[in-house]
């Protein structure tokens, strides 16, 4: 529910697509209001990196990093690039 609540925040600032969150619960947040404060950290044409605090009664319950950034529309397309083949578990060496 926390990080929902701080990629929603974010996502009234930036139009990017989320891409990426990583979040750390400091404290268990209660039901009741919080305050949530997100500051842009790096900004380019397609990609953006954020930074999401959330606070109850003064203090810091949980914080997040959110990079956000439009698809990619360069000429190489990985999607079709087969995987390499692999050997089945009881066939790999110990």
């Amino acid at each position: 529910v926390v990080m929902g609540a701080m990629t929603r925040a974010v996502a009234q600032l930036d139009r990017r697509p989320l891409r990426a969150i990583t979040a750390s619960i400091a404290a268990p947040a209660r039901v009741g209001p919080v305050r949530i404060e997100a500051t842009r950290l790096r900004a380019g044409t397609s990609v953006a990196v954020w930074r999401a605090t959330t606070f109850q009664d003064g203090q810091v319950v949980s914080e997040a990093t959110l990079n956000l950034g439009f698809a990619r529309t360069d000429a190489l397309d990985r999607a079709d690039v087969p995987a390499p083949p692999m050997p089945r578990p009881e066939q790999v060496p110990e």
